[in-house]
């Protein structure tokens, strides 16, 4: 299991100002996998945008079906492109996935 100490400051990493520092940070955080699915979730819901947009790109790559709920309430972001991302990861994860999980 990774260090959630390592995951949370990856996490926090997603607001940063500056592309690159959030682009490395998201990138780790998809190397990491599963792991990191429960903290992406949890900043879904972040005031700032850009983390936002982070955690769902993330969540996409990701691929992990405990994160269908929160993609679902995303799709009722603010931000356009935020709803997509949470489409595009939804897609990916497939209409089995979503359907057998919204059921439970």
């Amino acid at each position: 299991m990774i260090d959630n100490i390592k995951i949370g400051g990856l996490v926090k990493q997603l607001s940063d100002k500056d592309g690159q520092t959030r682009q490395t940070a998201r990138l780790a955080l998809v190397d990491i996998g599963k792991d990191a699915t429960l903290p992406l979730t949890k900043i879904l819901a972040d005031p700032d945008r850009q983390t936002r947009w982070e955690a769902a790109k993330a969540l996409g790559a990701i691929a992990d079906i405990a994160a269908i709920p929160a993609l679902i309430t995303t799709m009722e972001d603010d931000i356009f492109d935020i709803r997509w991302l949470a489409s595009e990861a939804l897609i990916t994860l497939g209409i089995d996935s979503v359907i057998r999980c919204w059921k439970h």
